[in-house]
């Protein structure tokens, strides 16, 4: 299989409130929600977020920096960011006036799509119930961030799963 793809910057977040948008350290995010770290949805997926239960399972393509007891927010997208023409990642802007915590309990590693179960899946978003569909899924939040990959390299890639207990 090909490198790694890179992940995410962690050091910077751009963030929406109201004050407006801006570029902060995520440090400062980590601050301001009692947590270890900050977990992205996309806008459609944070809305879904309210139909799981208290345990809760996100999927990541390939890998996570996600860990074990940690603490995160998870923040709808607001912007999606994506990677310019050479390589470097133009940040996603999450709004940061809406957000629920919650504690990692699992992290999985480079999982195979086929392997993925259907307690993993019922514990997902509503409409990721199946392979097809998280398979679709993670074509829709990471094609545009890696756009030299065709579906099936994304795919073969496989995703990292998170298992949270969310709070409230």
């Amino acid at each position: 299989m090909d490198a790694a793809l890179p992940l995410s910057t962690k050091s910077e977040i751009g963030i929406i409130d109201d004050t407006g948008e801006r570029v902060v350290a995520t440090g400062t995010m980590h601050l301001r929600f009692g947590v270890d770290g900050l977990i992205r949805l996309h806008a459609d997926d944070y809305t879904m977020l309210g139909q799981v239960g208290r345990m809760f399972v996100h999927f990541n393509l390939e890998r996570t920096t996600n860990r074990v007891e940690e603490r995160y927010a998870l923040v709808p997208i607001w912007r999606a960011g994506f990677r310019d023409g050479n390589g470097g990642e133009v940040l996603p802007i999450v709004d940061v006036r809406r957000f629920r915590t919650g504690t990692c309990t699992e992290v999985l590693q480079h999982v195979p799509l086929a392997s993925v179960t259907a307690e993993q899946l019922a514990l997902s978003l509503p409409g990721i119930r199946s392979t097809e569909q998280l398979m679709a899924a993670l074509l829709q939040r990471y094609g545009a961030m890696f756009p030299g990959l065709d579906e099936a390299q994304v795919m073969a890639r496989g995703c990292a799963i998170t298992r949270l207990v969310l709070n409230g």
